[in-house]
């Protein structure tokens, strides 16, 4: 039998102070993002200082045209559907959403540079599905979430109207942008790259997208690269990939190994008083027995690098950009 936590990992933290949410305590996002999420007004206010910078640029760009897509959208009975769903479907695959837009940028042929060169965006198409149809037994309430079902480059100049807002908004925030990125880069000065926007899309429904943004770091000098013998680093790179989609279209959602924040260890949600939670199918991937979760298997059973998967991710997520 594999070990478990004894207690579940809240799916929603304070971002400030990690407090879980409860169903005596309910957190709340910040009005202006409508994405970090804070316990109480006490670390709201305490993380302003810091916050500010990522605020409104870091938000979604909805205005008269996003709530008549959703209107006419059959997917979703209301705005707050949709808005909920996407929310709570970034926080279930943060960690697996992150990973992808790290190897999503080194599968490219020029790296970390030539993502901003000129500055682009990653556009990553979804489409809503009910998990309950696929079989989640251990969901006790119907969860609409979604599946990856593409994902895009773009350069954020030919793309501005429609993709973060209007032309005008876009460099109405040209002062905060600059003001976030000095701040990230005199944190780490020779590692620094820029920050990619992922927009998160929902397939049918245009001017809706959901913004996060992802710094991007180069590999520390003193790491040296992945040594992968006579594997093909690229194949080994897309496996990783598709293990990282996988986790999200078949339910797996993925959680930072505590021994190693380069492997994701897989998951299932589940209700721990009064909220969803995530659970660890097993703590270490060397405890990976067929049978645990049949999405699972059939995604592992696609990739044609046979490593065991901590090992792949450890490799894919060491190559050159982190």
């Amino acid at each position: 039998m594999s070990a478990r936590p004894a207690r579940p990992a809240a799916l929603r933290i304070c971002d400030l102070c990690n407090a879980p949410q409860t169903a005596k305590r309910q957190l709340r996002r910040c009005a202006g993002c409508n994405a970090t999420k804070y316990c109480g007004k006490k670390c709201q206010k305490a993380d302003w200082p810091r916050h500010k910078l990522f605020c409104r640029i870091n938000g979604s760009v909805w205005g008269e045209r996003a709530l008549t897509a959703i209107v006419q959208s059959s997917s979703f009975p209301s705005f707050t559907a949709y808005f909920e769903g996407i929310k709570d479907f970034i926080d279930t695959h943060a960690w697996a959403l992150n990973a992808i837009a790290r190897v999503s940028v080194t599968l490219q042929a020029g790296g970390t540079d030539w993502f901003m060169k000129p500055p682009k965006a990653l556009i990553i198409t979804l489409l809503p599905y009910d998990p309950q149809a696929v079989a989640v037994p251990w969901e006790t309430r119907r969860t609409p979430t979604f599946k990856v079902k593409r994902h895009d480059f773009v350069v954020i100049s030919d793309e501005l109207p429609g993709l973060l807002g209007t032309a005008e908004e876009w460099h109405r925030h040209a002062p905060i942008r600059a003001e976030q990125d000095e701040m990230l880069r005199s944190a780490a000065p020779d590692r620094y790259v820029g920050v990619l926007p992922v927009c998160f899309r929902v397939e049918g429904i245009e001017h809706v997208d959901v913004i996060r943004q992802y710094p991007r770091y180069r590999r520390p000098s003193h790491v040296p690269e992945p040594v992968v013998g006579d594997l093909d680093k690229i194949r080994l790179i897309r496996d990783a990939f598709l293990l990282f989609a996988g986790s999200i279209n078949s339910y797996f959602p993925l959680r930072a190994d505590p021994a190693n924040s380069q492997v994701g260890v897989p998951g299932r949600m589940v209700r721990n008083r009064g909220a969803r939670s995530w659970q660890a199918l097993f703590t270490n991937w060397r405890e990976y027995r067929r049978g645990t979760h049949g999405g699972l298997d059939e995604v592992l059973d696609s990739l044609r690098t046979k490593l065991r998967p901590d090992v792949l991710m450890d490799i894919a997520l060491a190559s050159e950009c982190i």
